[in-house]
């Protein structure tokens, strides 16, 4: 039974009451059904504290989750029902894994949701002007530029999405755009 969003009761029911035939089964089915509810309610307070409570009602609060879960997993970015909640979980689990995994060389932020991540993967095989004039019309500043043997690798920082990205070019165009850790260009 639930009230005002949250369980109330975890009671064991009968099988008749699940549309399920009655047979020597039924105690162990409830005791299988209460155990994976109880689970259930640990796994939704294990996460509150990253909702902070401000999805009350039980369908905010489910897309919440479901956008922390996609978000956390790295999953895809499924806001069918074009929710805040889900955004705002999405972007809370994504922060979460960037936390979890920031010990990892190339590790970046990119909090999705809403936010303002920019995409810089369509910008391969381009005439390096024009992908630096897309650079800085998407946000991003020039950090630093290299000419080495195998060509020019440049760094560019984007402050809104805390993106920083290295750009490898030869002969005039683009061959490699790499999202890097933002503390690349921080300095």
């Amino acid at each position: 039974m639930t009230y005002d969003g949250r369980f109330e009761t975890i009671t064991s029911t009968s099988a008749s009451d699940c549309n399920q035939r009655g047979g020597s089964g039924d105690k162990a089915a409830a005791i299988a059904v209460g155990a994976a509810a109880i689970l259930g309610i640990a796994a939704l307070a294990s996460k509150s504290h990253h909702r902070d409570d401000k999805y009350q009602d039980e369908r905010s609060t489910a897309e919440f989750e479901r956008g922390y879960r996609d978000g956390l997993y790295n999953h895809a970015y499924h806001n069918y029902g074009r929710s805040d909640a889900y955004s705002h979980g999405f972007e809370e689990g994504v922060r979460e894994r960037g936390h979890g995994s920031s010990y990892r060389p190339g590790n970046h932020n990119s909090y999705g949701g809403y936010s303002g991540y920019a995409n810089v993967n369509d910008l391969e095989g381009r005439a390096r002007d024009n992908a630096v004039n897309q650079l800085n019309s998407r946000g991003f500043v020039l950090r630093d530029s290299k000419r080495v043997e195998d060509g020019r690798y440049m760094t560019f920082w984007r402050s809104q999405s805390n993106q920083c990205v290295i750009v490898h070019s030869q002969n005039g165009y683009i061959v490699s755009v790499e999202s890097v850790s933002a503390r690349t260009c921080s300095y």
